[in-house]
């Protein structure tokens, strides 16, 4: 077995972080949604094999509220009509972001362009876990954070 450069091991620990942080605002997402749709209805609405956190109609909230701007608009209480560009992009950096419905773009080209497909196989992951605890009769507490 070869044995990692210490570069390596650095990115590995930077994806691990960066993991943990998308994880941490995906917990939120889920709260949010929980509180807002009911554990049971949203996620008996995604589906699963279209997701796809990069595409406004594919994301978690587009599935939800039929796009991204619409999730946005609720989960932030606010309409995007009549808001400049400046506005919206400052608008969808705050609670979007940080409840794991969105990266921008400076955060997804520092990974690449691999940021949004880390996101959604981090929601993948959440909501198969989710499912198999309801299947299984776990009563998961509500996500913290």
């Amino acid at each position: 077995m070869k044995k990692k450069t210490q570069a390596q091991l650095k990115r590995a620990r930077k994806i691990q972080e960066y993991l943990n942080v998308l994880d941490r605002r995906i917990t939120r997402g889920i709260a949010w949604l929980d509180k807002e749709l009911g554990r049971e209805e949203w996620l008996a609405e995604i589906d699963e094999t279209k997701l796809r956190l990069s595409s406004a109609m594919s994301c978690v909230c587009g599935q939800l509220f039929e796009d991204f701007w619409k999730g946005v608009e609720r989960l932030c209480k606010v309409e995007r009509d009549g808001l400049d560009s400046e506005r919206q992009d400052r608008l969808i950096k705050g609670k979007p972001k940080s409840h794991g419905f969105y990266i921008d773009d400076e955060e997804n080209d520092e990974w690449d362009g691999d940021g949004y497909d880390m996101l959604t196989r981090l929601w993948f992951h959440r909501i198969s876990r989710l499912r198999m605890e309801a299947d299984m009769g776990i009563l998961t507490p509500p996500p913290t954070n």
